[in-house]
């Protein structure tokens, strides 16, 4: 997604992407070998983690909450 549409998308409105914030997922974090933070390093975009997790969790689940999980009880 960030290399079909985010990165796409800001370089056709003049912008560069210069940091990215994400949790500590597995997905996202490792050693430097780790391949999200190769792409990134070839991007020349810095990978961001917060100190704490809170800021990011809360958001992930108030959008699971109040989106995503009351689309799936419904009927």
């Amino acid at each position: 997604m960030l290399h079909n549409d985010v990165i796409p998308f800001y370089q056709k409105l003049g912008i560069n992407i210069e940091v990215v914030l994400t949790d500590n997922g597995r997905e996202f974090c490792g050693t430097e070998a780790h391949p999200y933070q190769i792409y990134l390093a070839l991007n020349e975009i810095e990978l961001r983690r917060p100190r704490t997790n809170g800021f990011v969790e809360r958001f992930n689940r108030t959008v699971l909450d109040e989106f995503f999980r009351t689309k799936f009880y419904e009927h």
